[in-house]
């Protein structure tokens, strides 16, 4: 009689037919697009730090100079 009772027991269990289903609303950006998963392809937001940018131009332009 107990093992009769369990499996009706179990399916009024609504964790479980949840399960699947995301009860949390998905990411959005500013331009209303989900983000995207595949990091490799995504585009790259970059941060502007005037001090890294002097130093990488002057490097750049002592190489340009250098001919290698």
């Amino acid at each position: 009689m107990l093992l009769a009772v369990t499996p009706l027991l179990a399916q009024e269990n609504p964790q479980l037919k949840n399960r699947g289903e995301s009860t949390k609303p998905q990411a959005v950006d500013k331009d209303g697009l989900p983000p995207e998963e595949d990091k490799s392809i995504a585009v790259p937001v970059y941060g502007f730090n005037p001090l890294q940018a002097q130093k990488e131009i002057r490097t750049g332009n002592y190489y340009f100079k250098k001919g290698s």
